[in-house]
């Protein structure tokens, strides 16, 4: 899971100065053809080597789950951290 975020799909889940590990995903919903955009998911946990926050986003009509959603997993993580 750490490499997912290190080097593959969910880079966008990455915050400078904490070892983020996650796995992204996607899920159609909506018939082929139909144009609708499918969900988009994240789940994952940091530090990497001593965790404190583990966490699930998912968002409806996303799109690629290593677009918004891991974007929204780094704020996330990024603020619980901070404090």
């Amino acid at each position: 899971m750490r490499e997912v975020v290190a080097q593959g799909t969910g880079g966008n889940a990455s915050v400078y100065g904490i070892k983020v590990a996650g796995k992204t995903g996607t899920a159609d919903h909506k018939e082929e053809g139909s144009g609708a955009k499918p969900h988009s998911w994240f789940i994952g946990f940091a530090p990497y080597e001593n965790p404190e926050i583990a966490l699930a986003v998912i968002v409806e009509d996303g799109g690629q789950g290593g677009v918004l959603a891991a974007s929204i997993a780094s704020g996330v993580i990024k603020e619980a951290l901070s404090k």
